[in-house]
């Protein structure tokens, strides 16, 4: 709390919303992150919600919507940041000799309907009057 006089916007990553698959997919509960979240929504520093697309992990609709009214309802919020699922991270985990969990994953433009998986989440998110960007 005492950084936040000397930021411009805050980059906040918000990867699913039920935190039993959260602490799936992530190793850690999220309950703490969204409090966190939503304390920093009070302060007048701008936020973009980054909102990874990872398949077989965040993209059911159930999830979206419920990502959409959560962020919808913070104040201070500039954007959402849709970031597809790349294999680009398989290399730093190779480099810290760390098991990369996601290797079998493909890449969400190669997964099937990968781009009009990315536009439906994108208008979804939008009618929640959200500004959203991909990549």
């Amino acid at each position: 709390e005492e950084i936040l006089p000397y930021l411009n916007q805050v980059l906040y990553d918000i990867k699913h919303m039920d935190p039993v698959k959260h602490e799936q997919g992530t190793g850690v509960p999220n309950e703490l992150i969204l409090r966190n979240l939503q304390k920093l929504s009070e302060r007048e520093v701008p936020i973009v919600i980054r909102l990874p697309l990872i398949p077989q992990f965040n993209l059911d609709e159930d999830n979206i919507r419920q990502t959409a009214k959560f962020v919808s309802s913070l104040e201070n919020v500039r954007e959402v940041n849709l970031l597809p699922f790349h294999q680009l991270g398989r290399e730093k985990y190779r480099r810290l000799s760390r098991p990369y969990a996601l290797q079998r994953r493909k890449a969400l433009d190669a997964y099937s309907g990968g781009a009009n998986k990315i536009k439906m989440i994108k208008a979804l998110l939008e009618s929640y009057g959200l500004k959203v960007t991909v990549g």
